[in-house]
């Protein structure tokens, strides 16, 4: 195992030796976006390469290229088959494009372990609240249920489902709200005694106004381990929560729906891009998220919680989802029937 670890290192130190001499000076970087023009994808991808071409050795010019298409696979087929490994194209993508529903589509031509991932971004993860008057309902099965409201669940909002499966939370759903707006009028109006999300715009005031608790939130990753959001620092973390009460098959379902909350917007390098090329964008691309203005930027527009994912955590993350099994997904399935939810 030393000797391994010893190969590793020096491997890692050889590829940083290498991208201090990398320079993109007088080149052209390809900037390829999976969607269309000012959605969040594109938001994003153009404010990292704003810095990125200043952090970047010898501040290349970047070109923008929008190809949206089938949930980014036009894009990332694209991407791999028809670039060159050669470090002068970045493909900018979703959470959508490597999720095992979009992975079993036919047309799918690339495999998300072979793509160089040069990191991420992340809004911190969704935050469920309770109103304060419900917490003593919410594991009594004698009481009325605790009414949960939700736009859909495809969001974090779903660590209901599972607290009410391995945790006792005794549970009503009213889905189908148009909105967030509209599901924050149904809360002033008491319809609903919890929610989440991830916008700090509605988080703060129904925790601010005393009514309303933190009950637990998604959390973001960082080195390996589900954190709390640096606004909500006291609010636990669901999976450390209910890692204890699952199963070897629950938690392979758990991990699907953790990890599709996480990899929100990513980058990556083409397959069989050299590794000095690679150690050279991860450097650029951790320089961002160090970079005071990129910070002052990103916070305004994306919110106070904000943040880039490093190229560890997002490769663990991806790896993890697109590894989802048909198993898992189905877990996920027969648990939103369970609880009176569409399937999908």
């Amino acid at each position: 195992m030393r000797a391994i670890l010893m190969i590793v290192a020096l491997a890692l130190l050889a590829a940083t030796a290498a991208a201090a001499q990398v320079t993109f000076k007088d080149k052209q970087i390809d900037l390829l976006i999976t969607t269309g023009a000012g959605g969040g994808t594109d938001t994003q991808a153009r404010l990292v390469g704003r810095y990125l071409q200043r952090h970047l050795p010898g501040e290349p010019a970047i070109v923008y290229l929008n190809m949206p298409g089938a949930s980014g696979i036009v894009a990332a087929n694209h991407f791999v088959h028809q670039t060159k490994p050669d470090g002068l194209t970045l493909l900018a993508a979703s959470g959508e494009t490597v999720e095992p529903t979009t992975l079993h589509n036919p047309s799918v031509r690339y495999d998300p372990h072979k793509f160089a991932l040069v990191g991420g971004t992340n809004s911190g993860g969704t935050v469920l609240v309770i109103r304060r008057q419900a917490l003593s309902r919410l594991k009594d099965a004698s009481a009325p249920p605790v009414v949960v409201g939700s736009v859909t669940t495809r969001t974090g909002i779903s660590m209901g489902l599972w607290g009410a499966e391995f945790l006792g939370w005794h549970l009503k759903w009213v889905y189908g709200y148009p909105n967030t707006p509209a599901l924050m009028q149904a809360v002033e109006r008491g319809e609903i005694d919890l929610t989440g999300t991830e916008a700090a715009a509605q988080l703060d005031p129904l925790l601010k106004s005393g009514d309303f608790v933190g009950l637990v939130q998604s959390g973001r990753l960082l080195d390996g381990k589900f954190v709390a959001r640096a606004s909500y620092p006291d609010i636990p973390v669901f999976a450390p929560e209910i890692a204890p009460h699952l199963d070897d098959k629950s938690r392979a379902a758990f991990d699907f729906w953790l990890y599709s909350n996480e990899v929100s917007k990513w980058f990556a390098l083409a397959p069989g891009t050299p590794a000095e090329l690679v150690a050279a964008w991860r450097a650029a691309f951790d320089s961002v998220g160090r970079d005071p203005d990129f910070l002052a930027q990103s916070k305004k527009a994306f919110g106070e919680d904000f943040t880039l994912v490093g190229a560890a955590d997002l490769t663990l993350a991806i790896n993890r989802l697109a590894d989802s099994s048909d198993a898992a997904l189905a877990y996920n399935r027969e648990l939103r029937v369970k609880n009176g939810l569409p399937p999908d």
